[in-house]
């Protein structure tokens, strides 16, 4: 009967124990690693929020992949895994990496840019650029923007990753202790993927233009050497007809004074009175022959 007794009691004192441990188990010191766990959870996925908005604009299939992989990735981490990760390492702080996110897609433009208008038909235009990037934002402020981002996230994730694999290590958790890096690596590629694409169709546009500059400066230079010799050709020919006309004009000039030199000879010595002028601009004149003044004409 004692020992009935006895029992009896071990078990309800075995009872109370675990009902007291389960309510030191929700205590607030307990309870606080799993607060920290929930907020960066929240942060992660407000992330990914923003970054999934910038996929879907640039139509980029690939982000929007990783995006749904980051979030299976953190679905598929317990929260205890988190809170023994970060019990060991630290919380890491994504604030500012959501900030910059959120920033990236306030860049976004509202509205498709219209397109430049045409040049002239006869100025070479810049080449065209790959079409995939006719459809990837990449303006100078996009760009910048999606830099900053990258650079918060993966100072803040690579430093987590780094934590954590070195805490897998240490423990030797082995493949399922690791998953818990996972997330952290993939949000990585997720921040860079928007940079890399707009860094290198920035560059795609700007080798175009300089390609289309460089294309219209030697058209233009072509066109104005053309019309330079156009232009000293011209007056060369001018020049030419100028000096042909004067010659002409001057050979002329001194045959005329060499006939009317002669004619005056030959008509001083022709006696008076037989006397006539054989040039035409003499026997023109009104009245020709007339009388001299001391014979008449015979």
């Amino acid at each position: 009967m004692k020992k009935t007794l006895f029992l009896v009691c071990f078990l309800l004192l075995l009872a109370c124990l675990a009902l007291t441990g389960s309510v030191f188990a929700q205590s607030p010191k307990d309870v606080q690693p799993f607060k920290a766990v929930q907020s960066f959870r929240d942060k992660f996925e407000r992330m990914l929020d923003s970054y999934e908005v910038v996929f879907e604009r640039i139509h980029s299939t690939r982000g929007l992949e990783l995006v749904n992989k980051g979030r299976l990735s953190m679905q598929s981490t317990t929260d205890q895994q988190l809170a023994d990760l970060f019990a060991k390492s630290g919380v890491p702080n994504l604030s500012e990496a959501v900030k910059a996110a959120e920033r990236l897609v306030s860049l976004l433009p509202v509205a498709e840019t219209a397109p430049a208008a045409a040049p002239m038909s006869a100025l070479p235009n810049a080449p065209p650029i790959l079409s995939d990037c006719n459809n990837i934002v990449h303006t100078p402020s996009f760009t910048l923007g999606a830099l900053i981002a990258f650079q918060v996230a993966r100072t803040v994730l690579a430093a987590a990753e780094f934590a954590c694999e070195e805490v897998v290590v240490v423990l030797g958790e082995g493949g399922n202790g690791a998953a818990v890096c996972i997330p952290f690596a993939i949000a990585q590629d997720v921040a860079a993927i928007p940079y890399e694409l707009a860094s290198f169709c920035a560059g795609e546009e700007d080798s175009a233009l300089l390609q289309g500059s460089y294309d219209r400066l030697g058209y233009i230079s072509t066109e104005l050497e053309a019309a330079r010799i156009a232009i000293i050709n011209n007056s060369n020919t001018n020049r030419d007809l100028i000096i042909a006309n004067a010659n002409a004009n001057r050979d002329m000039f001194i045959n005329e004074l060499r006939a009317l030199g002669c004619e005056i000879v030959r008509l001083l010595n022709t006696p008076e009175g037989q006397r006539a002028s054989s040039i035409l601009s003499c026997t023109s004149q009104p009245g020709f022959p007339y009388e001299w003044p001391e014979k008449k004409i015979r």
